[in-house]
């Protein structure tokens, strides 16, 4: 999986953080540092609880598609709620020709806790060439495209984490450096935290 268009916005902001840690807001010398800090801390966030903060494109490339008479089996688990929309099917046929698959021809569902897709009724997936990354999904997910749609305890909990690393900076053990996260923080992350479903 990767990410194939980054979030156009942050789930906080610079002067959230500078709120917390008691920074004028008309000082602007460690803007950039923050800037930086609220970026790692979602992306963090984001590996940890595997699950999308702020709306982004995300492609999974699979060897193949599953050819189960069982419709569950059939259906691909997409990594990284919120499942949003499908972008594209796309996969290399049987003579090594790109196909995109028909939107008519999938089911998507955006409502289970982890999405998939699935074929729609009476469609099964076609047979890809036997190749590596044979089949490439291309996907949105995220709670919105702005914080206002991240929940508030997700914000509060990276507002945190931002401070704590700008409070201490990240300390040198056995030669590989570490940026240590509250156990406070840690707990509001495994509340949502999708791990549990995948």
């Amino acid at each position: 999986m990767r990410v194939i268009t980054q979030p156009t916005s942050e789930p906080i902001t610079i002067n959230d953080v500078k709120a917390q840690i008691g920074i004028q807001m008309t000082d602007v010398a460690q803007d950039s540092l923050i800037e930086r800090r609220i970026t790692e801390a979602r992306q963090w966030a984001e590996d940890y609880m595997q699950r999308a903060l702020i709306t982004q494109t995300q492609e999974i490339r699979l060897n193949n598609f599953s050819h189960s008479g069982d419709v569950y089996e059939n259906a691909i688990q997409l990594p990284f709620p919120n499942l949003l929309t499908v972008v594209s099917i796309k996969y290399i046929d049987l003579n090594g020709t790109e196909q995109t698959i028909a939107s008519t021809d999938y089911v998507v569902d955006t409502y289970a806790p982890v999405g998939f897709v699935m074929p729609a009724y009476g469609v099964s997936w076609p047979y890809p060439r036997l190749q590596p990354n044979a089949v490439r999904i291309q996907y949105t997910c995220g709670y919105g495209a702005t914080s206002a749609s991240v929940p508030a305890l997700l914000r509060e909990a990276l507002i945190l984490l931002v401070g704590h690393w700008m409070n201490n900076q990240p300390q040198s053990e056995n030669g590989v450096m570490l940026a240590r996260v509250p156990f406070a923080v840690r707990d509001i992350f495994d509340k949502f935290s999708m791990v549990k479903y995948i």
